[in-house]
């Protein structure tokens, strides 16, 4: 029981390294992005910003800058691309950590004993589903080589691809 907590433990801390090192990267990113996009906008504006209607604003700056509206709209999607993005790496990183780990141990007789439980109460669809597929196939195969009728043979092999 101790050791598996000494494990959960360590998996936890590198899952948490992990977030934090992704996160703060990914502040720091959006952070010099704000700064430059908006040094970008800020620079000769000019007439073009007084307009009274946002979506106006956002249009003139995408036509007269594009580089720096792009890069201040990118700073508002990134931190849900940074959350995702990062936690779909730790979860693999910890699923790999723990079939390195663990493999031997925990998870192949898991895997065994679901599957054998699997295997005995396997439903008779499933078995005649396998069984129909490769009598299906096994018949496509015999009118291909045996049927001399050309259209009895594309009807034939329509109706069974059907």
């Amino acid at each position: 029981m101790k050791e598996q907590v000494k494990y959960f433990a360590k998996i936890s801390s590198i899952a948490i390294f992990s977030f934090i090192k992704i996160n703060l990267l990914g502040f720091v990113n959006t952070l010099i992005c704000c700064t430059i996009g908006c040094f970008l906008l800020s620079a000769n504006v000019g007439h073009a910003a007084h307009t009274n209607s946002g979506a106006l604003i956002l249009l003139v700056f995408f036509t007269s800058k594009p580089v720096g509206t792009t890069l201040l709209v990118l700073i508002f999607l990134a931190p849900f691309l940074y959350i995702i993005l990062g936690n779909k790496y730790i979860i693999s990183k910890v699923v790999h950590r723990l079939i390195k780990d663990k493999s031997e141990s925990t998870i192949t007789p898991l895997l065994d004993k679901v599957l054998t439980k699997f295997k005995e109460n396997q439903p008779d669809g499933l078995k005649k589903g396998a069984d129909l597929g490769l009598a299906k196939i096994k018949l496509l195969n015999q009118v291909k080589s045996e049927t001399d009728n050309k259209w009895l043979k594309k009807v034939l092999l329509f109706g069974l691809k059907k």
